[in-house]
């Protein structure tokens, strides 16, 4: 038998709660079953990107995007808030606004007639995770 005062959990989930109990053992057998603790692993940046569920040109200069919330195993954390970052397809330079904790919202004064590319970041008190998949459309003609 080992003398084992500690002992490291290792590939654990993020922002997860794990009950956890010590027994000692000896050559005779097994002590009892200690009682039981309960920790919770560090919060971390999102692993995924939400998905853009909805996205309509409202006018020549609006879209009004939807998109979903994350879920626990992909969260990695309480999420505090959304960025909607676009740009116009031939560019390569993001525009990025932060919505809050919300699931929606609208971006005004596009060009008219534009394509652009749309995605979404959830943040959690760590930071924001990675963009969403893409999402191309359109503003509407005058």
């Amino acid at each position: 038998m080992s003398n084992v005062r500690r002992f490291t959990l290792s590939n654990l989930k993020k922002y997860t709660s794990y009950i956890v109990a010590v027994q000692a053992a000896t050559k005779i057998g097994l002590g009892p079953v200690g009682s039981n603790r309960t920790w919770q692993t560090k919060e971390d940046i999102p692993a995924k990107g939400p998905v853009i569920t909805s996205i309509f040109a409202e006018s020549s200069t609006s879209f009004r995007i939807a998109w979903k919330g994350l879920s626990d195993g992909n969260a990695n954390g309480a999420i505090i808030g959304y960025r909607v970052c676009y740009k116009l397809v031939e560019t390569s330079v993001n525009i990025c606004n932060s919505v809050g904790n919300i699931l929606h919202t609208t971006l005004f004064n596009l060009e008219k007639y534009t394509s652009y590319a749309v995605a979404v970041q959830a943040a959690t008190k760590i930071g924001f995770g990675p963009l969403g998949a893409k999402v191309t459309k359109r503003t509407k003609e005058d």
